[in-house]
């Protein structure tokens, strides 16, 4: 399996080898050291663990110390992948039996000649009194020992690690506990972990002082006594004989099991008891006991020739926080194969997703016990109406949570209408903003200024808001989306491309659900096909599949009331989840036969690239022409004694945009300035034909004439433009290919082939025509603070666009106006 698409860090997990001068080079070893070369069904391990008793209570040469040494280090060879493959680390904890004697408890005093007998000449620091009379004597020197043992594996730090390190490759964190250590004269086997290396376990994390940086670590705990007990175990033949159970367990495993759920480890290995098995509890995290958290605990048997049956484990530790157990038994000279068919799950995803949320609790702003979205999507428009309904959202921090910034951003790159807040208790108080450019798409933001804090009552509240034209209904018409965004990153359209829709939440670290529904209603008599469920994991920037799977099983469809509903428990932190359905094809449309006169004379436009070679410009030209004047013939009617009045340096820009189906991209055809820039055209009334100038095709693809804002990969070319613009906010947006335009669909597109044409009128000024174009209501400020999705079909603008469309001779006709409302709404 190609590392870059494994979702999960292949964990061997050995323990109990037992070394001894005489057993160093039984075959059982080198089978091992085969099955990591070889790879266990799809993968070799990324890291090898060894929970205690690397060696046997007699003594071992330095030759064969050396030997046992490189036999370790085989371990982490044979896992490699390839030579350019970095070392496969290999994770020790001691054992007892490299700290002590085996037969710890005897009644007489034949264990005292043993300790001198230690494993190698390094580790004969663990007795220096003469056969140590009394028991309390042997006891001071374990740190000592511990040094010693330590000191035997810290001889090479890139392959053997005996202290808790976190592996960034693998997003890991394995926490290291030496587990042997006694608290009164006769319990030698019976291990316990003290204070100290708890507290030094905190610290370690403390360093990572980013709570949300620590989430993204799997967490694994190691040590040699098990902490919880393995029911099996006392059944089985293979284990250490019943009455010295007693002396194995660790002595304070309950508060072993608390100190690793505070740090929300919930997978602990160990070995120790020479048995593979696994126990599982639930434990309450909170005084309520209304949360609580699984943990799993692992044991490793013995790699040992004396053993009657050999084996180790091999454990998949998932990113979405699954875990699975393949134990491998050793089969004659067959060496190590599957003990069952299949790898047994220890954790399935729904409890891992559950102890991730609990472990998010910390990190979350606040936390919503339910939240229900509705979406009621209308038509023609395509706008999407958002009502929001929060309750009970509490917060876990000490700290008095202030303020919390939803972000909103439109896929159409239109911004949401205002809002409304609605039974808050005056609890939330709500601003509304729109955000720096970010990418060059308009985003905007609603503020909420929150009174909630640990022990606060918790608080409910519903907001409302509008995306206009957030979606397409047909293939046809959500293809130009496309288009026109990858035209604008200078990528190409993929024909076979698979047009869908979705509606998309964003789970980041301001607020957690514990219950998050999703209602989409459709309109009537639009039928979108194959619902589907997306979850995106924003950290690794790819799909959490087994998350998805999860939640394809609460995704449903009621068709009589045509809405689709997606349940989310326990939703995880830095994810997308989305609700996608494909487009149908357009249905053909009847037109009138005046409308099919208009369309054809705006067809003509539509090859215009090829038209103008055939045709020397004498058709597109006139056409264009005629277009121009009629509206240029309009603005000069309009109040021209006040318009006299503006400032010079007004610039008013009257641009014409032809959509190429051949080229898929829009063509600049004219551009001409009423004021203000006419001396920077060589030629009055010039037609340029500029390829590949690219808009935002928001007028293309809805009927209402509209704000936009036409981003241009392209450099304006007449730089020095910007001078004449007054507000320095519109300036400095020029400088970076961006400013304000009005765009007036002149039909909307039959079938969605072609954006025939749009005309397009843009100004930065302080005092421009567009003070006219909208109500009396605008004050001078209009250029920068019209809504983005404008409503102009009320305008005077749109009266002058009638004799262009209509022929009628009248300059205002209320007739006409109306005519070209139904055109561009019907």
């Amino acid at each position: 399996m190609d590392e870059d698409e494994k979702d999960f860090v292949t964990i061997a997990h050995i323990s109990d080898l037992h070394f001894t001068k005489d057993n160093i080079d039984a075959s059982c070893y080198s089978k091992l050291i085969n099955d990591l070369k070889k790879g266990t069904g799809l993968e070799r391990p990324d890291i090898i663990v060894i929970t205690g008793d690397i060696f046997e209570k007699e003594e071992i040469k330095d030759d064969s110390y050396q030997k046992i040494v490189d036999m370790l280090k085989n371990f982490s060879i044979a896992a490699q992948r390839n030579d350019k493959h970095p070392t496969v680390p290999v994770f020790i904890v001691p054992g007892n039996h490299d700290l002590r004697v085996k037969g710890v408890y005897n009644k007489d005093d034949t264990f005292l000649k043993l300790l001198s007998k230690l494993p190698f000449k390094i580790l004969r620091a663990y007795v220096k009194s003469k056969y140590a009379k009394k028991y309390t004597k042997r006891f001071a020197k374990e740190e000592e020992a511990i040094k010693a043992f330590n000191k035997v594996f810290k001889q090479d730090k890139n392959i053997f690690k005996i202290e808790t390190e976190k592996l960034p490759k693998h997003d890991i964190l394995i926490g290291c506990f030496n587990s042997n250590r006694t608290n009164n004269d006769y319990e030698f086997a019976k291990g316990v972990v003290l204070s100290s290396d708890f507290d030094n376990f905190d610290n370690y994390l403390g360093k990572i002082y980013d709570k949300k940086e620590r989430l993204k670590y799997k967490k694994i705990a190691l040590l040699h006594h098990h902490p919880m007990p393995i029911y099996l175990s006392e059944t089985s033949e293979n284990v250490i004989e019943s009455y010295q159970s007693s002396f194995l367990i660790l002595s304070n495993s309950a508060t072993f099991m608390r100190r690793m759920l505070k740090n929300s480890i919930t997978l602990i290995l160990h070995g120790h008891k020479h048995f593979s098995g696994f126990s599982k509890a639930s434990f309450p995290v909170d005084p309520s006991f209304k949360t609580r958290r699984t943990v799993a605990v692992i044991s490793a048997a013995s790699v040992n020739p004396e053993e009657a049956t050999l084996s180790y484990n091999i454990i998949r530790y998932y990113n979405s926080g699954k875990v699975t157990l393949e134990i491998r038994e050793a089969t004659g000279e067959d060496g190590f194969s599957p003990k069952s068919g299949e790898p047994i799950e220890i954790f399935t995803h729904a409890e891992a997703r559950q102890n991730t949320f609990i472990e998010c609790m910390d990190v979350f702003d606040t936390i919503s016990d339910n939240t229900s979205i509705f979406y009621t999507i209308e038509q023609p428009s395509g706008d999407m109406i958002v009502k929001i309904k929060h309750e009970e959202i509490v917060t876990h921090k000490e700290e008095r949570c202030k303020v919390i910034t939803q972000e909103i951003t439109s896929t159409n790159d239109l911004l949401a209408e205002q809002y409304e807040i609605i039974n808050n208790e005056n609890r939330v108080v709500c601003e509304y903003f729109y955000d720096e450019l970010k990418d060059k798409k308009p985003t905007c933001k609603i503020k909420y200024s929150y009174t909630l804090a640990k022990g606060y009552k918790p608080l409910t509240y519903e907001h409302l808001y509008t995306l206009p034209n957030a979606f397409s209904f047909s293939r046809e018409e959500k293809k130009w989306d496309i288009i026109t965004k990858e035209t604008k990153k200078n990528k190409n359209y993929r024909r076979d491309k698979e047009l869908k829709e979705s509606i998309l939440v964003d789970i980041s670290k301001n607020q957690g659900y514990k219950n998050l529904y999703l209602h989409v209603k459709f309109p009537q008599g639009f039928e979108p096909t194959i619902f589907d469920v997306m979850v995106k994991d924003k950290n690794k920037n790819k799909i959490n599949r087994d998350e998805q799977e999860y939640c394809k099983l609460r995704l449903s469809h009621f068709k009589e009331s045509n809405t689709v509903t997606l349940f989310v428990d326990n939703a995880l932190i830095d994810h997308e989840y989305a609700v996608e359905w494909k487009l149908p094809k357009a249905k053909s449309e009847n037109k009138s036969s005046k409308s099919r006169k208009i369309v054809k004379k705006l067809l003509d436009l539509r090859d215009n690239s090829k038209k103008l070679k055939q045709h020397g410009y004498r058709i597109e030209t006139e056409l264009l022409k005629k277009l121009r004047d009629d509206i240029l013939e309009y603005i000069n009617n309009i109040n021209s004694e006040e318009y006299t009045k503006h400032d010079k340096q007004d610039i008013f820009d009257l641009s014409i945009f032809v959509f190429n189906e051949d080229f898929s991209k829009y063509q600049y055809v004219i551009r001409y300035c009423i004021h203000g820039m006419s001396r920077y055209y060589p030629i009055k009334n010039q037609i340029d034909i500029a390829h590949g100038h690219h808009v935002v095709g928001v007028a293309a693809k809805h009927k209402v004439p509209a704000w936009i804002i036409p981003v241009d990969n392209k450099k304006i070319e007449n730089r020095h433009i910007s001078k004449h613009i007054v507000n320095k906010m519109c300036r400095e947006s020029l400088d970076t290919n961006f400013y304000a335009m009005i765009a007036i669909p002149l039909f909307f597109p039959i079938n969605s082939k072609n954006l025939i044409g749009i005309v397009e009128l843009a100004s930065c000024s302080k005092n421009t025509v567009l003070s006219y174009i909208k109500d009396s209501s605008n004050d001078d400020k209009t250029a920068t603070n019209m809504s983005l999705l404008q409503d102009l079909l009320h305008g005077d603008f749109l009266k002058g666009l009638c004799k262009t469309i209509t022929g009628c001779p009248k300059l205002t006709c209320d007739s006409c106006t109306e005519y070209i409302k139904s055109t561009l709404t019907t």
